[in-house]
């Protein structure tokens, strides 16, 4: 056989070299003698050459094919998932675990593999993970044995092993068939947690994309997806347990249940939670009721008080808004202690669970005060931005007044700390874009004339401490043409006093020089 395929291969190499020779003669003989015949030799050449060359290309290809060809091997028989555990959870869990894995590509294939994130860095980020919320694997435990009593079987150990590794509770569901599933791992140290959730990829994935927390976990090995989750401040102990609800539904086929909804945080705990949490954007009282008197006028009441009583304690400003109805409705507390901000805002469940999912632990449900409305305790700190606030505040007032969250430019800004004098760059450093446009007053009319300019530096060293500066007065200082009917201040040189600036435009850099020494601006 092997022989035959030789002289096969000869033969065609051959008449591959022949046919390339008779082509070049044909060529020749049409270049000489152009006509009839020398075409038609040149057109039979050609085609006796190209028929030449794909027998040898096709000889050469399936030598090629059958050398590359790999033998086959038997197919490996698919894991079988034990009834109870896919491991025994004390040898797994005195392995190293050293192995983490990255995350899927996005886009990637839906039934592609994840290595996963292992369990000794798992461990790793719950140990530096900050928890303000108190939850342990008592807190786990207790929860599964109320809310289960039948459908769930505990398993609570240690939280080490003998040889200092770390070691989870291990709790069991069982499904309608009565087979018993590991579905949780429940780990703690020095009082951080982290859960290990047994799921199927589709809940894997949802749960993942609800929670920065959450990852694929490449221990324990199993059929089913394992899902690493660190219990940090991104999570409420509610999101918690309806993490484990929906697993449990998914091995146990009946639905989550339902829930009565919580008594919620008491006031002393949501004070005492602002007094240590961190904020650099500064906030005050003043400043959200300077908010709400500009984008609400005529919608909300202010009720601005002390800070305290005459007994020490904590003293709240409480605005009120009309609703649709008419009636007047106390819809926020707004709390100020020692530089920190708590908010009570009263709204329906609907609303306030939405503000729960959008900023974590810095939103509770709150117990005080008693009312048919929920209320809900909003820690002001480095997570929640002003404008978040400001979303918060819009959206509540619209719950009650049933009209749309207004557009609008103006911002809650911290007041500014004014000073005797200023320059152009310390002004830029005190003040922000956001304070400067806050801060101008809109009045504006018809414009005449032509317009001009004048300096910060030239104001400072012609008006006196005080003084509100116009047009008109600029023409008797005869600092501007007679012909001028506009001007724009500029930024320039040392502000040394409080002026009231009402013209027709301003650079930001001269508004911050303005405010930065108490004055005022007015667009007029």
């Amino acid at each position: 056989m092997e022989s035959k395929q030789k002289k096969t291969s000869g033969f065609v190499k051959t008449g591959l070299s022949v046919s390339i020779l008779l082509l070049a003669a044909a060529l020749v003989f049409f270049i000489l003698q152009r006509g009839t015949v020398s075409l038609a030799c040149l057109i039979a050449a050609s085609v006796l050459c190209v028929v030449f060359l794909i027998l040898f290309l096709v000889g050469r290809k399936k030598p090629a094919e059958k050398k590359a060809e790999p033998k086959a091997e038997p197919k490996p028989e698919p894991e079988a998932e034990p009834a109870k555990e896919e491991t025994p959870v004390e040898e797994a869990e005195e392995e190293t675990a050293d192995e983490a894995g990255s995350e899927p590509e996005e886009g990637a294939e839906a039934g592609a593999s994840e290595e996963g994130v292992g369990l000794k860095e798992s461990l790793a980020i719950a140990s530096h993970a900050h928890r303000t919320e108190k939850v342990s694997k008592a807190y786990i435990a207790n929860y599964l044995r109320s809310v289960y009593p039948d459908n769930v079987e505990l398993n609570e150990r240690v939280n080490e092993t003998t040889t200092g590794l770390p070691l989870a509770d291990t709790h069991y569901v069982k499904d309608k068939k009565g087979k018993k599933t590991c579905f949780v791992y429940v780990y703690e140290i020095e009082g951080a947690m982290m859960l290990l959730l047994k799921t199927k990829d589709p809940l894997g994935k949802e749960m993942k994309k609800e929670h920065e927390s959450v990852r694929r976990s490449a221990f324990p090995k199993a059929k089913d997806a394992w899902y690493s989750v660190v219990v940090d401040d991104s999570l409420t102990n509610a999101q918690v347990e309806d993490m484990l609800d929906r697993t449990i539904a998914l091995y146990s086929g009946e639905p989550v249940p339902e829930k009565a909804p919580a008594e919620g945080i008491g006031l002393k705990e949501s004070l005492d939670i602002a007094a240590h949490a961190h904020r650099i954007e500064e906030l005050s009282k003043q400043a959200i009721a300077t908010y709400l008197r500009k984008v609400y006028p005529d919608k909300v009441e202010l009720n601005e008080r002390d800070h305290f009583t005459k007994t020490g304690l904590p003293l709240a400003d409480t605005h009120y808004v009309t609703d649709k109805d008419g009636k007047s409705v106390c819809f926020v507390y707004v709390y100020e202690t020692e530089g920190a901000m708590m908010l009570l805002l009263k709204t329906k469940d609907p609303l306030g669970n939405e503000f729960k999912r959008e900023h974590g632990s810095v939103v509770r449900r709150s117990a005080f005060p008693k009312a048919k409305d929920a209320w809900y305790s909003v820690v002001v700190d480095d997570s929640l931005s002003n404008g978040q606030l400001e979303d918060m505040i819009d959206r509540t007032i619209a719950l009650y007044t049933g009209e749309p969250v207004p557009k609008k430019t103006k911002h809650i800004v911290a007041p500014i700390h004014t000073v005797a004098h200023v320059t152009v760059a310390e002004a830029k450093a005190m003040v922000t874009d956001e304070q400067a446009e806050d801060a101008i007053e809109e009045a504006v009319t018809e414009h005449t004339g032509k317009k001009g300019i004048i300096n910060v530096d030239t104001l400072s060293n012609t008006f006196d401490e005080g003084d509100t500066v116009t047009v008109e007065k600029l023409k008797e200082k005869k600092l501007i043409q007679p012909s001028i009917g506009q001007v724009k201040l500029l930024a320039r040189g040392t502000l040394n006093k409080v002026l009231h600036i009402e013209l027709q435009d301003f650079s930001l850099e001269a508004v911050k020089m303005v405010i930065a020494t108490g004055g005022t601006v007015k667009h007029v």
